[in-house]
């Protein structure tokens, strides 16, 4: 059903019924407003702020929390998440969507993509086809590999420092555009022309450095092993 994703990694906190207040304010500006919400599937509630603002907190032990969302027209899923933990470094967020969707509202989306970036304080993010992610996907977090190169990508401080502005600035991106104190690039015309050929994702992390991107050789002979590779040293942040 759902065949694109943005998806968002803060270590900022996300917990905050100020953020979530804000979160869904952005989502009814974008005509994303979901019809149904919860902590997870089966999503049972009808969407109010009210009730979507009841769930945005964590549980008892204060330690973990999440709310996911869905729209029928347009059709759309949404997941946040996050840990007020040491033991984890990110919290996420992941808005799922058809082709068609993006599509219809590629400005909307991209408009999304770009307030919660700021909302949320994110280190890193992508816009891309599930064709592109999952040829480049290999298991283990952000703090272990980067994700690949996608159709949008966003580069947050963190990253910035850690790959050099102007070397990112310099790969022949379509377009550069600055963003909440990092830059947001894009790898083609619209996402639909990477679907059958991956030439401009190897090229970008061949420039940006491979030890950086899961080995897919190496994938082939060991699926589940968390590969570690060469990422910024990153920490934890209670604020």
């Amino acid at each position: 059903m759902y065949n694109m994703k943005i998806h968002l990694y803060t270590r900022a906190r996300m917990d905050s019924k100020e953020i979530g207040s804000k979160f869904f304010q952005i989502l009814e500006r974008n005509k994303f407003a979901p019809d149904r919400v919860g902590p997870s599937e089966p999503l049972r509630l009808k969407y109010t702020n009210e009730v979507a603002l009841s769930l945005w907190k964590s549980n008892e032990d204060g330690l973990f929390g999440n709310i996911s969302g869905k729209g029928m027209k347009p059709a759309f899923y949404f997941e946040a998440m996050w840990w007020v933990s040491p033991l984890r470094v990110f919290n996420t967020f992941s808005f799922l969507f058809h082709d068609t969707i993006f599509r219809r509202n590629r400005f909307e989306i991209d408009q999304e993509f770009q307030e919660c970036i700021s909302l949320f304080l994110a280190d890193y993010g992508f816009i891309s086809h599930e064709t592109s992610y999952l040829r480049q996907h290999v298991t283990g977090r952000l703090e272990d590999r980067m994700p690949g190169i996608f159709w949008c990508n966003y580069f947050g401080p963190l990253y910035i420092d850690f790959f050099g502005e102007e070397r990112l600035r310099v790969f022949p991106w379509i377009d550069v555009t600055n963003q909440s104190n990092g830059m947001i690039t894009y790898l083609s015309d619209d996402p639909f022309q990477l679907i059958d050929n991956n030439e401009k994702e190897e090229s970008a992390k061949n420039y940006l450095g491979r030890e950086s991107f899961g080995d897919l050789v190496r994938k082939q002979q060991y699926p589940f092993e968390t590969q570690k590779c060469k990422v910024p040293k990153i920490g934890y942040e209670q604020e």
